[in-house]
């Protein structure tokens, strides 16, 4: 590849080293493997895939010990500076397999979040859609329904009781935009 710059990976040089395009290899080393015999071990390029997440990650091992490391922030550690001690990698195009120094910034957690939001990675649930919502629609059809402001058996705190739920959660199904249409069957 054009201009790819190699690195020896800190805590493991001389072992293994990593490059701006996000390629990591070991690097050729003899291994004493007991009396008088030695292992030549030649230079291979690793990487692994994680399907549970998404990410490149690599397992690094020194003196019979292993670290997991993702491939995008042993870039990031090694080939762009951290002026503001951020502490999350964010891939610029969303794609979490290119790992070229190119397309890795450092952020906050929150600007990591936004960026997921704004390029559509992540979506907004809002709602029934929200895996933390507790109501059903045939609840919250209820609530738009019999929920009177300072009535005592219908306000918000006697729906609430009603239906097991604190009062915020009344108020938010009450204030939600449902078609009016829905609400009347």
């Amino acid at each position: 590849m054009k201009n790819e710059i190699w690195k020896d990976i800190k805590g493991f040089e001389n072992i293994y080293q990593i490059s701006n395009y996000g390629r990591i290899k070991t690097l050729p080393r003899k291994i004493n493997k007991g009396k008088c015999h030695l292992d030549i071990l030649e230079g291979i390029k690793i990487q692994t895939f994680n399907p549970y997440n998404g990410y490149c990650s690599v397992t690094l091992s020194l003196d019979g010990k292993n670290k997991r490391a993702y491939t995008h922030r042993l870039v990031a550690l090694h080939f762009l500076e951290n002026y503001e001690n951020k502490k999350e990698v964010n891939h610029i195009d969303g794609d979490k397999t290119n790992n070229n120094v190119l397309n890795l910034e450092w952020n906050t957690r929150e600007q990591n979040i936004q960026h997921a939001y704004k390029n559509g990675l992540i979506k907004k649930r809002y709602g029934i859609e929200n895996h933390t919502f507790v109501l059903t629609m045939e609840q919250i059809k209820y609530i738009k329904n019999n929920c009177i402001f300072r009535n005592k058996e219908w306000g918000i705190r006697g729906l609430a009781e009603k239906l097991g739920v604190c009062r915020s959660t009344v108020s938010r199904a009450w204030h939600m935009e449902l078609d009016e249409e829905l609400c009347q069957q």
